[in-house]
């Protein structure tokens, strides 16, 4: 997982504006930020919300390729690559693990984001042995989240069920062991707030269009990205192979197709109508965006933001992907000169808020 040293060159590399000054604030630093906020005879309180999709896009849309083959991989990250978008691959150790040297290197060109499929790719839906084998359910889905962790560094916080299925007792284990999302195989597209749960659209039972479904094609599958659009949506795509030519794998797609519906993404994405996120990233934006606090206040010439997570189950470590903010200005106020990265629109500014990491932003019209 990213350390808050780290976060703090994250935040520097990617937030820092002209007039903008970055501290790290942990449980203490909330508390310092509530009492000025509180106890300052200067503070100005502003109304403050998070947009639904990072950077204010229109819907979120998600691509995960399933069962982790390293030769599909290495053909994802040309792909998209190519067009400066991420993808995540939801690998099963038991496929990944062979080529693990190879899939190291491949993830640090950071266009491939890795996740728990499972150790062994065994289907687990009620009626089946293992649905009630409490420790074969826990080495599918506990050990693999810690393999994941210690193999690659990360906190594991989503799951992609092998097959598209999970019983009673496996959704139970996933409970208990910090995970935040899981995604099954039902056909729809997803709300960009879900709610708690296991029915079809839920948090625990996330939603997909299946990329090679019968009667898909380049038209329905660029319609899924205008459905997204239109219904401010969050779309998963189902992937699994994608090959040159037909593998006989699970719904193979070939390269040419994929190429095709990614030159539409990709247009969507630059126009921002939709922000193309790894399955991480739009679970952490959205749990969030769930559970955050921002406070935004001015005290003399400066600007004050702080996102605090309510959940005290999530940490600030893990917990840092930015948010697209907007503050209320009062009249005649404005960011200061060189806030590049504020923008500031009909009596709002937008900015971008790491959880745990304050922004003093310069204002002018005091």
């Amino acid at each position: 997982m990213l350390k808050m040293d780290n976060v703090k060159r994250a935040v520097a590399a990617i937030l820092i504006i002209g007039g903008v000054l970055s501290s790290l604030a942990g449980c203490g630093g909330t508390e310092d930020i509530k009492e000025t906020f509180n106890k300052s005879d200067n503070v100005i309180e502003l109304e403050a919300s998070v947009s639904e999709a990072y950077g204010d896009a229109k819907a979120i849309v998600t691509i995960i390729s399933d069962d982790g083959f390293y030769a599909t991989a290495e053909n994802l990250n040309e792909l998209f690559a190519k067009r400066d978008l991420k993808c995540t691959v939801a690998g099963a150790i038991s496929i990944v693990e062979p080529e693990l040297d190879s899939w190291k290197s491949l993830l640090q060109q950071g266009n491939i984001d890795l996740v728990s499929h499972s150790y062994n790719h065994i289907r687990m839906e009620d009626g089946r042995e293992i649905a009630q084998d409490v420790d074969a359910l826990r080495h599918e889905i506990v050990d693999a989240d810690k393999w994941y962790e210690e193999t690659f560094g990360n906190e594991q916080i989503v799951f992609v069920c092998p097959e598209n299925q999970m019983c009673e007792i496996g959704y139970k284990i996933l409970e208990e062991n910090s995970f935040y999302a899981v995604r099954r195989g039902h056909r729809g597209f997803n709300s960009l707030s879900p709610q708690e749960g296991t029915e079809d659209g839920c948090w625990f039972n996330l939603m997909v269009q299946g990329i090679q479904d019968e009667g898909v094609d380049l038209s329905v599958r660029n319609g899924w990205i205008d459905t997204a659009v239109s219904d401010s949506v969050w779309l998963i795509e189902m992937w699994h192979n994608v090959m040159p030519e037909d593998d006989g794998g699970y719904q193979t797609l070939l390269i040419s197709d994929a190429e095709e519906h990614l030159d539409y993404v990709k247009k969507k994405s630059d126009d921002n109508d939709i922000w193309v996120a790894t399955f991480d990233e739009a679970v952490k934006y959205i749990r969030e965006k769930q559970n955050v606090n921002v406070m935004a206040y001015i005290d003399g010439d400066e600007l004050h933001v702080y996102a605090e997570l309510t959940n005290d189950e999530m940490s600030y470590d893990t917990f840092c992907q930015p948010l697209t903010v907007h503050i209320d200005l009062p009249d005649g106020i404005s960011v200061g000169d060189g806030a590049e990265d504020a923008k500031t629109a009909e009596g709002q500014v937008v900015i971008t808020v790491v959880p745990g990491v304050e922004q003093i932003i310069n204002i002018t019209g005091v």
